[in-house]
C-alpha cells in the first residue's frame, strides 16, 4: 500500500512571492500587481506510444496556449450570440533530426489538406522530404503536420486571461532517434506565422527489453474519462495543489511486486541538484493494471488516449500531489535487486492558475476587509511586512479545511472568487471585488439564478437567488454599477 511522506504545511502565498519576486516588491495595489505580473503562457508537449503496425512509433505533439497569448477580433458568428470575441488559428508542427539548421516557418506547407474532425479540423500535410541541407543551409523538415481550430471568448476579459487556453495536438510516425519538434502559428487576423516555441525528444521503442522506459503524466481519472488515458498539457510540469496520475509501462514478464515507484523533492545547486526529501514511496499492485492501444477516434477532448495494448502492460498509478510542496521532483520507479531506475522523470510543479492577489502579502490583506470588522482590519494594514506575513500564515491555517496536505482549499476559492470578481464586475468607476456584485460573489459563490426586472420610472433590479434567500441590487449609475437595497429571509 502507499506510504506517503509529506513536508510541514507550506504558507501559499510566500510560493507566489517566490516565483515573482519583482512583483512583490515593486506592486502597491491589485490593478498594478495584475498589469506587472500578467503573461501569456504557452505549454508544449511530446509524447511517443509503440504503433503496433510498424516498427516506429506514434508521436504526438501537443499544445496549450493561454487566451492572452492569441489575438482576438469581434465575432460575427449568429449561431454563438453569447461569442463576443474569436479568432481562427492554425498550429503548424514541423519535425527536425535533433541538432539540424532550423529557421521559422514564414509561410504555409505546400499540397496541404483538410479533414474535419468535430468541432476542429485537423490539417494533414503528410511526410516530406528528409531533412537535408548544405554547409550553411537550413534543413528541411522531416514531417509537417497541422491543426486548425478556433478559439472563443465571451467578453474582453476572457481575451486576456490565462485560466481559458486553447489546446490540442498533432500525430507523427517516427522511427527512433532524437528530434525537434518546432511549434508555429498563424491567427486570421495576423498575416505573418509567429513561433511559439520547440521540445526536443528521444524517440524510444521501449518494447524492446532493456530500452530506456518513458513515464506519462495523466489527469487525475474522473468519472467523465473512466477507461480513457488524458495526458497533462503542461509540459514536464503538474499543477500545483492538484493530484495526478502516472502511466508506466512494464514488460508482461516481469513480477509486478519487485517495483515500487519513489517521488522525492529537488534542489538544485551551484554544482549539482540533490534530493532534499521522498515525498512518497508506493509499491506496484496488480489492480493498478490499466489496459488498453493509441489514439480514440473520438477527438472531441484534446489529447485523449483509450485503449493501451502492445507487448506490456500499463500500469496506472495515482499520486497524491495535493500533499506536495511547489517544488521540483524526481520520479523514479525501481525493480527489487537493481541500482539502476527501470525508470525515471523530473518534473516541477506549478502553480497554475495561482490567484493574483497572493503574489503580494499587502495585496492579499487588502482583499480580506469583508472578513475582518473594521477595526481589525485597519490594525492589520499598518502592520510591517514581516507583521503581515504572520498574521496572513496565523488567519489562514486556522481556516484550513485540509491541514494535512500542502493546499489550502478555503484560502485559494477566497482568492479565486476575487479574481472573478474583478474579472466580472469591474466598471468605469469601480474594481470588481470592491461592488456590492463582486463582494456578494466573494462572500457568497455563484448565485443559484439571476434575473433582471425594469420598473417603470425606477432604475434596474437585478435579483440574486441562494435557495429562498434572494439579494436585491438597484442600477446607481449609468455605467454598470449596482448597490444591494434589500436582502429577503
Amino acid at each position: 500500500m502507499p506510504r506517503f511522506h509529506t513536508l510541514a504545511l507550506y504558507i501559499l502565498f510566500l510560493i507566489g512571492l517566490s516565483e515573482l519576486s519583482y512583483a512583490q516588491r515593486s506592486a502597491t495595489n491589485y490593478q498594478s500587481l495584475l498589469a506587472r505580473t500578467r503573461q501569456a503562457n504557452t505549454y508544449l508537449n511530446v509524447n511517443a506510444f509503440p504503433d503496433l503496425h510498424s516498427d516506429s512509433m506514434m508521436v504526438y505533439g501537443h499544445f496549450r496556449l493561454e487566451y492572452d497569448f492569441l489575438t482576438f477580433t469581434r465575432s460575427a458568428s449568429q449561431d454563438k450570440p453569447d461569442v463576443e470575441f474569436a479568432t481562427d488559428v492554425i498550429i503548424y508542427v514541423d519535425v527536425y533530426k535533433a541538432g539540424s539548421m532550423i529557421t521559422e516557418r514564414t509561410q504555409e506547407p505546400e499540397n496541404a489538406e483538410f479533414m474535419r474532425d468535430g468541432s476542429n479540423q485537423r490539417r494533414l500535410t503528410g511526410n516530406q522530404s528528409r531533412s537535408t541541407s548544405t554547409a550553411g543551409s537550413p534543413s528541411i523538415p522531416l514531417a509537417t503536420e497541422a491543426w486548425k481550430g478556433r478559439a472563443e471568448a465571451k467578453n474582453y476579459s476572457q481575451t486576456i486571461s490565462n485560466r481559458h487556453f486553447l489546446e490540442g495536438f498533432v500525430q507523427f510516425n517516427l522511427p527512433t532517434g532524437d528530434y525537434d519538434l518546432v511549434f508555429s502559428i498563424r491567427e486570421e487576423s495576423q498575416t505573418r506565422i509567429r513561433p511559439i516555441g520547440r521540445v526536443r525528444h528521444k524517440v524510444t521503442n521501449f518494447s524492446i527489453p532493456q530500452s530506456v522506459n518513458p513515464i506519462y503524466l495523466l489527469e487525475k481519472e474522473s468519472a467523465g474519462y473512466q477507461g480513457s488515458i488524458m495526458l497533462l498539457g503542461y509540459g514536464n510540469q503538474v499543477p500545483y495543489g492538484s493530484d495526478f496520475d502516472l502511466l508506466i509501462p512494464v514488460q508482461k514478464n516481469v513480477d509486478l511486486n519487485t517495483f515500487s515507484v519513489k517521488i522525492s523533492a529537488l534542489e538544485y545547486g551551484r554544482r549539482d541538484t540533490t534530493i532534499k526529501n521522498v515525498l512518497a514511496e508506493i509499491d506496484l499492485e496488480s489492480n493498478m493494471i490499466e489496459k488498453g492501444t493509441f489514439l480514440s477516434e473520438n477527438r472531441e477532448e484534446p489529447f485523449q488516449l483509450s485503449q493501451l495494448e502492445s507487448d506490456h502492460l500499463w500500469i496506472r498509478l495515482q499520486i497524491p500531489g495535493s500533499t506536495f510542496p511547489n517544488v521540483p521532483m524526481k520520479i523514479e520507479v525501481f525493480e527489487s535487486g537493481k541500482t539502476s531506475p527501470y525508470a525515471v522523470k523530473n518534473i516541477q510543479s506549478k502553480w497554475v492558475d495561482i490567484p493574483t492577489s497572493l503574489l503580494n502579502v499587502s495585496v492579499a490583506i487588502d482583499m480580506m476587509e469583508s472578513l475582518l470588522d473594521e477595526d481589525e482590519f485597519k490594525r492589520v494594514r499598518r502592520l510591517s511586512a514581516s507583521e503581515k506575513e504572520a498574521f496572513f500564515k496565523d488567519f489562514w491555517i486556522s481556516k484550513d479545511p485540509s491541514p494535512q496536505t500542502e493546499y489550502n482549499e478555503l484560502m485559494v476559492e477566497f482568492y479565486k472568487r476575487v479574481d472573478i470578481a474583478y474579472e466580472r464586475y469591474t466598471s468605469a468607476t469601480t474594481p470588481g471585488y470592491s461592488s456590492d456584485f463582486g463582494k456578494t460573489y466573494i462572500l457568497m459563490g455563484e448565485p443559484d439564478r439571476v434575473s433582471r426586472r425594469f420598473p417603470p420610472d425606477q432604475p434596474a433590479l437585478e435579483v440574486w437567488e441562494y435557495g429562498t434567500r434572494q439579494i436585491i441590487f438597484q442600477a446607481s449609475t449609468g455605467f454598470g454599477d449596482f448597490k444591494i437595497i434589500r436582502t429577503t429571509n
